[in-house]
């Protein structure tokens, strides 16, 4: 080749030299650059020529291509740890945000405000006739009141502040996969078939992209080999960029309210919009729905139910007490859905429904028997096969003896048939399920322009029963629910399901029972079922004797189930001696029940503790267990003489047989006073007693064992039925001597007495601090002691996100600084590279110098 050959070696080199310099300077003016990777010029020697016989000789230098220095492995870990260490973040801030509100180290929050309550009522007790200290029981009641209200309007705040945040956050989502997908495009149209030329900085700027979408939610993604592009998807679940395509996510609001997460939104073409929030377990909105859905729910089920307690509590405690004054005409503060309904308890916790119909029940209107909503029926039944989908039917039963709406809910199950259904997955299925619209926009049945078949949301709506978490699995035996394969459960108006406070009613009485109280003495038997609340009542108890005469008969005892209606009829027949005579006595009865394999998982059964059971026991008609309780109203006419009226409640009552035993008439029932029912312009109903004034009566309440008072809001303290609504009684606001300090006494269970000064009530409602109830979630405590439960419960689950937060970020900084070792730009290798690519420049020009000296003294040979 010869001379020229070097001249073209240097002029390889100081190009080299002057790219290597354009890389470094890149490097340097992006040192402060997020996301930047730092570049390297790869060099490469040209192909050599074989130089005569002195072998291969060297043509120069060139460039493979310019690359970043990248770890795919570190980048996807450090991208998976985003979403965690955000979710973390996420719920950390939150939790910080409930505790602060919760704070209870000034000694201004519902501790302290507790604990003035039961102090105050210490101080009515040792003086109940003076009006300062009521007036100072009033505010201090108003003052816890205040207070607990107020912290479930912080909760309100925070599950508000999260669902905003998730709004926020999808649109963010939008942003980033809309320029992902526009990087995708340019880097598919910048890179060669090759790959080898890529890239570098649009690819730094999609890896950046990527960290924060990695930071809003957890994802999946994967680079196509042949184009270079990104296809990234919901964890587990649909796309969001697909090559070029990006598919937007958008936002839904459901019936309470929270934000649900909606993958290929606005699509009117596969893939269809789908609700991803189930989906999503990472990231900043993983981190919220995650708090939202399950820690902050089972904050509100645990301090709902303290609120419970204490509003049912107190007032259960309030109703027992009479006041200074007596009432003349007094209106429950506790509305009444005239909605009917019914509770599902299922087998296990936290998965109870209650199903309301979509119409109300008006008891002076004349219904066609469609159009009446106490003619709707439900029962769930499994799927005969495996499947994931909730199906439902509604179907007219015309039969005589029928007459109802019968809806079937079928349950999804798995290959082993167990249910797969979450009390939640029901909610939403049933009130999502509807096929009409009505031609006033207001429900009525059958719906109006509905299209048969209809559908199950047309008919009723679905919550979660009182005190319910409704995330739990639904578990019941056999193929339905109730049992029995034509079985339905009606929709009614029974106080126990359309009262919020309904499952308090006959307080102290979960279990159903029947005293068998016949002739002569010692022959009492008692029956409890052995099944809490309404499936105990289905139990019927009666006593029969053989044929007349029948002489040496047997004790014996048949147990079968009704086909009519279900329940289980325990019939006994009674034994008799050889004159035929029943000899039978009640110790017989218990021993037989006790012992035979057919009672034993139905009831409990036993003699009075002040019986012997030897007492002969007589024939009972047909008698059902139940768990009926009953309050007194006292009545005092002008003279002041009183009179006690028993009134018996019962959970499956409605709010008309109330009225219907107190009377409508001053002269029917209760003599001189009258009940009603008043209907609001919102469909609630409440119970109204009004004394005749005329005749001067007056009446005041004692000795409720079923906890209607309480629920009903008669002789309350407190209004409302829930943390948003706790009040004080607008009554007792304005009349402190209606506080309920003292409590009739009786004289032969007609002569009363009501005494000013009396303060047995007083005592006992500040004893109530000492005992102990059930709550959600805090086992049995003391009311101060289950709000500190509550607190603490808030506490530790603060200090355990804090753990997992700052454990994720020292993961975070740890594989950071991997990263900013391996890409970060160091200004002093930058520096040496920047000198090492000058010297190599300089030295290819004196080469091309020495070069050209060479090329002249060649031509000035002549």
């Amino acid at each position: 080749m010869g001379i020229t050959s070097s001249l073209y070696v240097a002029l390889s080199g100081m190009n080299l030299s002057q790219a290597g310099m354009e890389v470094a300077s890149h490097n340097i003016a992006n040192v402060n650059t997020p996301g930047y990777s730092r570049q390297r010029l790869n060099l490469e020697t040209t192909p050599s020529w074989k130089g005569g016989s002195w072998g291969q000789m060297g043509t120069g230098v060139t460039a493979q291509n310019i690359t970043r220095f990248h770890d795919e492995f570190l980048t996807r870990s450090l991208n998976v740890k985003t979403s965690q260490y955000t979710d973390a973040a996420a719920k950390k801030s939150t939790i910080d945000a409930l505790e602060a509100f919760f704070n209870e180290s000034d000694g201004n929050g519902i501790n302290a405000a507790l604990n003035d309550f039961w102090a105050i009522w210490d101080s009515v007790a040792d003086a109940p006739e003076l009006s300062p200290t009521r007036e100072e029981l009033v505010s201090i009641a108003q003052t816890l009141a205040d207070q607990v209200r107020m912290r479930r309007q912080d909760m309100d705040s925070v599950r508000k502040d999260l669902n905003s945040q998730i709004d926020s956050a999808v649109k963010d989502i939008n942003g980033i996969i809309s320029n992902i997908a526009k990087l995708n495009q340019q880097i598919m149209v910048s890179e060669d078939q090759s790959r080898r030329q890529e890239a570098n900085d649009m690819r730094d700027t999609r890896d950046a992209l990527m960290v924060q979408l990695c930071s809003i939610i957890d994802v999946n993604y994967w680079e196509d080999p042949v184009n270079g592009a990104f296809n990234i998807t919901f964890k587990d679940g649909p796309a969001l960029v697909s090559n070029t395509t990006w598919y937007e996510a958008g936002t839904e609001t459901d019936e309470s309210g929270d934000i649900h997460v909606i993958a290929n939104n606005r699509r009117t073409q596969p893939p269809w919009p789908e609700d991803v929030t189930s989906k999503i377990n990472g990231g900043s909105i993983g981190g919220w729905i995650d708090f939202r859905d399950n820690e902050l729910r089972e904050f509100y089920l645990q301090y709902e139910s303290f609120v419970d307690n204490l509003l049912f509590q107190v007032n259960n405690q309030h109703a027992q007490g009479v006041g200074q004054d007596l009432y003349t005409d007094i209106t429950g503060t506790s509305l009444i859905s005239n909605l009917p309904s019914t509770i599902f308890s299922f087998n296990g916790d936290d998965n109870d429904l209650r199903i309301s119909a979509l119409v109300p029940h008006y008891d002076s209107k004349d219904y066609p028997e469609e159009s009446d909503p106490e003619k709707i029926s439900v029962r769930f039944t499994k799927a005969t096969k495996a499947t994931n989908e909730i199906t439902s039917t509604v179907v007219w039963n015309d039969d005589p003896a029928v007459k109802k709406w019968e809806i079937t809910i079928v349950l999804p199950t798995d290959s082993n048939g167990n249910v797969t259904a979450t009390a939640e997955d029901v909610i939403r299925h049933i009130n999502n399920e509807k096929s009409s619209q009505t031609v006033s926009g207001v429900p009525t049945l059958p719906p109006q322009g509905g299209a048969w078949p209809y559908r199950v949301g047309d008919f009723i709506s679905a919550q979660a029963a009182p005190g319910n978490n409704w995330t739990g699995t639904i578990n019941f035996s056999g193929g339905s629910y109730p049992t029995g394969q034509e079985r339905y459960q009606t929709l009614d108006r029974s106080l126990a399901n359309v009262l919020t406070q309904g499952q308090h009613l006959s307080y102290g009485s979960e279990y159903a029972s029947l005293t068998t109280s016949l002739k002569h003495t010692n022959n009492d038997v008692i029956f409890t079922a052995r099944e809490k609340g309404a499936a105990g009542e289905k139990i019927c108890v009666e006593y029969s004797a053989h044929a007349e005469g029948t002489p040496n008969s047997p004790l014996s005892l048949t147990v079968y189930t009704d086909p009519t209606d279900g329940t289980k009829r325990i019939s006994i027949n009674l034994g008799t001696d050889e004159n035929g005579h029943v000899n039978t006595t009640a110790g017989d009865i218990v021993n037989l029940v006790k012992y035979d394999p057919q009672t034993k998982d139905l009831v409990d059964v036993r003699t009075p503790t002040d019986q012997t059971g030897e007492g002969i026991v007589k024939e009972m008609d047909a008698t059902y267990l139940d768990r009926s309780g009953s309050f007194d109203i006292v009545t005092y006419d002008e003279s002041g003489e009183p009179t006690v009226y028993k009134i018996t409640v019962d959970p499956t009552d409605r709010l008309q047989d109330i009225v219907d035993r107190i009377g409508t008439g001053f002269d029917t029932g209760v003599k001189g006073v009258r009940a009603e029912v008043i209907t609001d312009q919102h469909g609630h109903d409440t119970l109204r007693i009004i004394a005749n004034t005329e005749a001067g009566y007056q009446y005041g309440f004692r000795n409720d064992t079923s906890g209607a008072l309480a629920v009903l809001g008669l002789n309350n303290l407190f209004t409302g039925d829930s943390s948003g609504t706790i009040g004080v009684n607008k009554l007792i606001q304005n009349n402190p001597n209606l506080l309920a300090a003292g409590r009739l006494t009786s004289d032969g269970n007609r002569n009363l007495s009501r005494e000013a000064g009396d303060n047995s009530n007083a005592l006992d409602m500040a004893d109530l601090k000492d005992q102990r109830f059930s709550f959600y979630q805090l086992s049995s405590a003391t009311l101060g002691t289950a709000f500190n439960t509550f607190y603490a419960n808030i506490g530790s689950y603060n200090r355990e996100v804090t753990t997992e937060h700052d454990f994720l970020y020292g993961v975070m900084e740890s594989l950071q600084n991997q990263q900013d070792t391996l890409a970060g730009v160091n200004l002093d290798e930058e520096l040496a590279d920047v000198l090492r690519y000058q010297y190599m420049y300089q030295a290819s020009a004196k080469m091309i110098s020495t070069v050209d000296s060479m090329m002249e003294t060649l031509l000035a040979m002549r």
